[in-house]
């Protein structure tokens, strides 16, 4: 599991949570600051970052990248 943590780049809003691990693919969603992720799968490395395949509380899977990800205690 993960945590969301805010940081350069995320600000107040949230974290884009993409259809795939990099920046050129579609948005899914803003997670908010704070959520807890379960990861599914990854790493994987594009764009100059480290993606994880992740789902959140709504069961929604998605991509996030690392840099704002935090692992939490399971």
């Amino acid at each position: 599991m993960v945590i969301l943590v805010g940081g350069a780049g995320v600000g107040d809003k949230g974290l884009s949570y993409r259809s795939g691990p990099g920046l050129s693919y579609a948005r899914l969603k803003i997670v908010d600051n704070g959520e807890i992720l379960k990861v599914l799968g990854g790493p994987v490395e594009a764009d100059g970052h480290t993606w994880w395949r992740l789902e959140d509380k709504e069961e929604v899977v998605g991509w996030a990248a690392e840099d704002w990800l935090k692992p939490t205690l399971p």
